[in-house]
């Protein structure tokens, strides 16, 4: 049984269901070639028209020196941002979940061993810590370096997705470019969040200081620690929820710091508690790999990466979303 296409035209729309045949016609008729985004519903993930071995045979040779990589044209071919915020807009949570495990599966060499490498960094960047008075050294460093290669992973598995060539070394984009407009963006995440969990600390100590009061815990007491810490989750996640797309946008469309904060809020917050939802899940799934004792991240970590993957693309990508 043939598979039914859909490609992505130059001028962004989406054409299809397709069968092979009449794929053929349009590359025979020059609407599409071998770097036209292609897909199938058995396979949802975009993929460059010239991977797919029965559409390939009617492709013309690829010129040594032609049309640049889709890496290379990824920021030009993005919709611009009032399109973005005019467009219809229904995240899909699940489904990002879903099929960002299944990109995981796809692409476990590009996925699983970049987010590998990046452990490897981190981990002997933080054994330097144990060194005598190193540690008020490592400690920045340490964070300059987990927010740049996340950064980098989100734009490594993002270029997956869409079926562009993906390599270790987009792990290490932000140093390259960007750098300071990501760390700023990370920063300014971590303060967001700082304000945003003030409520949820103040209910936590009132919940000790009855306890220490009463030597005891109380049901009051315990009552506002365990809704201190609920409260602290849900409060925790409103930054990422909201504006934690932006240091992948700083990167995907070079954006100074301020504008991607705002058009990650824009977009976000016209869903907000899909928005919250994502986040969350994303949250407990990365608490599990902790809890797993950190080598879970090895499975966890990649599934977030792959989930936010495929809700940057729905978001701020040329994938419209159809149903909600």
């Amino acid at each position: 049984m043939s598979s039914s296409f859909r490609i992505r035209g130059g001028d962004r729309k989406e054409y299809g269901p397709a069968s092979s045949e009449q794929v053929l016609e349009w590359i025979r008729t020059g609407r599409a070639d071998r770097l036209t985004p292609t897909c199938t519903a058995e396979s949802p993930v975009w993929r460059p028209l010239g991977s797919w071995p029965e559409l390939a045979h009617a492709l013309p040779p690829a010129p040594p020196h032609g049309r640049p990589t889709p890496a290379a044209t990824l920021p030009e071919s993005l919709p611009p941002a009032e399109e973005l915020r005019n467009r219809p807009l229904a995240p899909h949570v699940l489904d990002a979940f879903a099929e960002g495990s299944k990109l995981v599966f796809r692409q476990p060499r590009a996925v699983i061993g970049s987010v590998v490498v990046t452990g490897g960094i981190l981990l002997a960047t933080a054994a330097a810590g144990f060194v005598p008075y190193a540690i008020l050294g490592v400690i920045p460093i340490l964070g300059i370096l987990a927010a740049q290669l996340w950064t980098g992973l989100s734009l490594l598995t993002l270029r997956a997705w869409r079926g562009h060539t993906a390599k270790v070394a987009d792990v290490f984009a932000g140093f390259r470019s960007g750098f300071g407009r990501i760390v700023l963006a990370f920063i300014s995440l971590f303060l967001l969040t700082g304000l945003c969990v003030l409520p949820a600390v103040a209910l936590i100590v009132l919940g000790l200081d009855m306890g220490g009061r009463a030597q005891d815990l109380t049901p009051v007491a315990a009552t506002s620690l365990v809704g201190g810490a609920f409260l602290f989750f849900i409060l925790a996640v409103v930054p990422f929820a909201f504006w934690g797309f932006a240091p992948t946008l700083i990167l995907e469309r070079q954006l100074p710091t301020g504008e991607a904060f705002r058009l990650s809020r824009r977009i976000t917050t016209r869903h907000p508690l899909r928005s919250l939802l994502f986040a969350a899940g994303c949250a407990i799934l990365l608490l599990l790999g902790f809890l797993l004792g950190g080598i879970g991240l090895v499975v966890t970590a990649p599934w977030v990466l792959g989930a936010r993957a495929r809700m940057h693309d729905e978001l701020f990508g040329t994938r419209h979303a159809t149903a909600a």
